[in-house]
């Protein structure tokens, strides 16, 4: 399985490398939901469907699995007030 496509291009390129689509490679669309610049994945939701569907329909080779999100690391800091 494959957790992070995030583009029409990658999902290509899986597909044409993929020897076999009797047994299709999973793959999980990478979603970047905290809109962070260092982190990848698809970060509008119509792009979100549009890959989707793209796998879907053009990518023979591929089977897809969800979605893989990438949220906000919190850290959380206590502070005793005695």
């Amino acid at each position: 399985m494959v957790e992070s496509v995030s583009s029409k291009k990658l999902a290509k390129e899986l597909n044409k490398r993929w020897p076999n689509a009797e047994n299709p490679l999973r793959v999980l669309v990478q979603i970047n939901s905290s809109l962070e610049d260092t982190k990848s994945g698809v970060s509008e939701s119509s792009e979100c469907v549009d890959l989707v569907n793209f796998i879907i329909s053009e990518c023979p080779k591929l089977k897809f699995n969800g979605l893989m999100t990438i949220g906000i690391r919190y850290v959380y800091i206590y502070i005793s007030s005695s």
